[in-house]
């Protein structure tokens, strides 16, 4: 089910002035929404009420369709002139050029597109019945806007995943760091949804040494509410006699309810989030575990948690810091944990434990195979160490500084 389009009205945007007065812009969208910070990208949309010369806009690639008006015609400097004539019809070039707007019959409106040089975003624009349709994606996420005066329609597309591919032999997966939580769930949900209290904060930023080791990265955008990742697709219990959170949880680990009553999903709708969020996320991780097999024989697959340190329902007093699991020896060759483990002795300011209350979930022992040369190990990292368990969950970088120091010989020696 996939979030639920907003629309936004004409009228409610705010009018700004050209300071030559040759005309209005609204302002509908931009990234970063900042005013102060670099343009990546602007959509807005202008009303042109008399010829004249554009401003400058340096670094950017600009993109003019015509809505609605006589049409006009663009005079580009060293490049000619375009002729937009009828809706739809559009003109790119770049921000910094000379651009005169000749109007043919009267004032015209345009949408325009404006996308920063060197970025990883694009832009299109183009007809769809009615509307025309501005897009902006980086291959991640996708930005749609439909307009159709006097109401634009926008619309968030975010894959489940995204995955960043490397030449090492190693996989880092991050199931449950995403914080997405569209507005067809969050509307059926309580107050105790919003907050995303259950979700592994900040472990993007504490694994940033992925890069320089050339690792791939696989981590899921939308929150663990919406469908836990590590869990397997049958919602079968992975710790049998322990309480735990289900498939697509209908509670927090506070046992707090997620749903309002009736709301909660049923079988069908389950159904469908597998298919839209848990398949696409094991598929992709099963295909480059398969790739870096293929390129060096062997691959490892490094199953990436965090958890708040003391949580009654799934554990006793305070859990320890480093918690590794390799589904009691199945998952990874003893050797290489035995490798971690003497690594964490030397991290005296920690304590760790093997295989303990968290031996390693689906992902750990659905892709672990050290005969097939597939060691899979995950770590469940008490929060504590780098970061504040208290919202607004804020990233400590002196903790998290000296953890890295010693999580990333970790991986490495995993890595080997």
């Amino acid at each position: 089910m996939p979030g639920t389009p907003r629309t936004l009205f004409l009228q409610d945007l705010p009018v700004q002035c050209w300071r030559n007065g040759g005309g209005t812009t609204r302002e509908i969208a931009r990234c970063p929404s900042d005013v102060n910070a670099p343009l990546v990208w602007r959509l807005s949309l202008a009303d042109i009420k008399q010829t004249g010369a554009f401003s400058s806009f340096p670094g950017v690639r600009r993109t003019l369709v015509l809505l609605d008006g006589g049409g006009l015609t663009l005079q580009i400097a060293d490049e000619g002139d375009v002729l937009l004539r009828v809706r739809g019809d559009a003109c790119t070039f770049d921000g910094h050029a000379a651009v005169t707007a000749h109007l043919h019959a009267g004032p015209c409106r345009v949408l325009n597109l404006m996308t920063a040089h060197g970025s990883v975003w694009t832009d299109t624009a183009h007809v769809s019945g009615r509307h025309i349709v501005a897009e902006f994606s980086n291959g991640h996420t996708t930005e749609r806007y439909f307009i159709n005066e006097p109401h634009i329609m926008i619309d968030r597309i975010l894959p489940a995943f995204a995955l960043r591919q490397g030449k090492s032999p190693l996989l880092i997966s991050m199931p449950h760091v995403g914080t997405e939580l569209p507005d067809a769930y969050a509307r059926r949900m309580t107050q105790y949804a919003a907050p995303l209290d259950d979700t592994d904060w900040h472990l993007e930023k504490l694994y940033a040494f992925a890069t320089e080791l050339d690792a791939s990265l696989i981590v899921a955008t939308h929150s663990r509410y919406i469908i836990d990742l590590n869990r397997p697709p049958d919602n079968s219990n992975l710790y049998p006699g322990r309480d735990t959170t289900a498939l697509c949880p209908l509670d927090t680990f506070d046992k707090l309810a997620l749903y309002q009553p009736g709301q909660e999903p049923n079988d069908t709708e389950i159904a469908q989030r597998v298919e839209q969020y848990w398949r696409p996320y094991h598929d992709a991780l099963a295909t480059e575990l398969q790739r870096l097999h293929s390129l060096h024989g062997y691959a490892r697959l490094w199953d990436a948690h965090s958890i708040r340190s003391t949580i009654p329902r799934l554990f006793e007093g305070r859990l320890p810091d480093l918690n590794f699991g390799t589904a009691d020896g199945a998952s990874c060759r003893p050797e290489l944990a035995d490798r971690i483990m003497a690594l964490t002795r030397q991290a005296q300011e920690y304590n760790a434990v093997l295989n303990g209350r968290f031996k390693g979930g689906y992902i750990t022992r659905r892709y672990g195979n050290p005969d097939h040369g597939i060691d899979a190990i995950q770590l469940e990292l008490s929060q504590m160490t780098y970061m504040e368990e208290r919202p607004p969950y804020a990233y400590d970088e002196d903790k998290a500084g000296a953890l890295q120091h010693h999580l990333r010989d970790m991986v490495r020696a995993f890595m080997a």
